[in-house]
């Protein structure tokens, strides 16, 4: 099984092993991927919503390792929306 399939795997799975109580928080970035929607694309937006709800969704299942993983994959798009709503902005500017 390759990396990318064990990030689709349902989370009602039982795990054999129990998994170590991890002090590090977990961020969902629903705050910054609503800005992505108001002020950025619109539809990097919803993507990162929807990965946030990923991540909502494990971590309430004790799934801390691939919380952690979806948290981190939502951060980067994140960041990308922002680039890439910052960067139509200039466009746009900038073409007038």
């Amino acid at each position: 099984m390759s990396g990318i399939d064990l990030l689709y795997i349902d989370a009602d799975i039982p795990t054999i092993a129990k998994q170590p109580k991890n002090k590090r928080t977990i961020y969902e970035w629903y705050p910054w991927s609503y800005f992505n929607i108001i002020f950025g694309c619109l539809i990097m937006g919803f993507i990162a919503i929807f990965l946030s709800f990923r991540t909502t969704m494990y971590k309430e299942a004790d799934n801390n390792v691939k919380a952690r993983l979806w948290s981190h994959i939502t951060l980067l798009w994140n960041i990308l929306a922002t680039s890439a709503g910052i960067g139509l902005t200039f466009y746009a500017i900038l073409k007038q």
